[in-house]
């Protein structure tokens, strides 16, 4: 099933590792309930169950780090999606109100991403604009599209 999605694949792994955990519980429920007489037969099933529950505590460590991986790879995605409609949002001319919502919106984005933007901003502005020019005609309230512009 090449065509699965990270989403599909995402359901299947947490359908599987229900089924794995309850498969788990039952044998650890067998382990604690069988009677060990000593004799050959009970010591080969106490070890098939030993063995069972082995392999299941693998198996299930290994849908969870899967899973973890998918959920992240998921995340990502929404949030490019996320950014890029954000993006095409800021650049519509909008109503006084929505104006006002983006602005505020906008500053929250830049205090939020300004760690990580820190390095790339410095590259792009050249030597006349300081940080914190750029910074301050953010704040201003007259923060138009072009501004914007030079700000991305």
């Amino acid at each position: 099933s090449n065509m699965a999605t990270p989403s599909d694949e995402l359901q299947a792994a947490r359908s599987q590792i229900r089924q794995s955990k309850r498969a788990l519980r039952d044998t650890r429920e067998k382990l604690k309930n069988i009677l060990d007489d000593e004799t050959d037969d009970t010591k080969k099933i106490i070890n098939d169950l030993q063995v069972k529950e082995v392999n299941l505590t693998k198996c299930i460590e290994e849908l969870e780090s899967r899973i973890a991986e998918l959920e992240l790879s998921i995340d990502n995605e929404r949030s490019q999606i996320a950014r890029q409609e954000g993006r095409s949002r800021v650049a519509l001319p909008t109503s006084p109100t929505a104006e006002k919502q983006n602005k505020h919106a906008i500053s929250l984005f830049m205090s939020a991403s300004e760690h990580e933007q820190d390095d790339k901003r410095d590259d792009d502005i050249d030597n006349h604009e300081t940080p914190s020019k750029i910074l301050s005609s953010a704040s201003s309230d007259q923060l138009t599209a072009a501004d914007l512009g030079a700000l991305s």
